[in-house]
């Protein structure tokens, strides 16, 4: 049964630029999340409801632009101690 958790699957990489995921009620960022999504650059997920980024959620996306929200939501989980 696959992960619903994860954008992409294992050995198949996604090639997309930017993702929206802006008011999905999203309340963690899984470790597994963006998994073969390597080429992502923008990430919007703001107006969501996120307390958790698990360790390494976006370890593989080295092109990512970090947006002022990602910042926010960086500091956010630290002092939760979700990150």
């Amino acid at each position: 049964m696959p992960d619903h958790n994860e954008i992409g699957h294992e050995g198949e990489p996604l090639d997309l630029s930017s993702f929206y995921l802006k008011g999905n009620l999203l309340e963690v960022i899984s470790e597994n999340m963006f998994c073969g999504a390597g080429s992502l650059v923008k990430l919007e997920i703001c107006y969501n409801l996120v307390h958790t980024l698990e360790s390494g959620a976006f370890r593989d996306l080295s092109n990512l632009e970090v947006s002022t929200y990602l910042l926010f939501l960086f500091k956010k989980c630290q002092m939760q101690g979700g990150w």
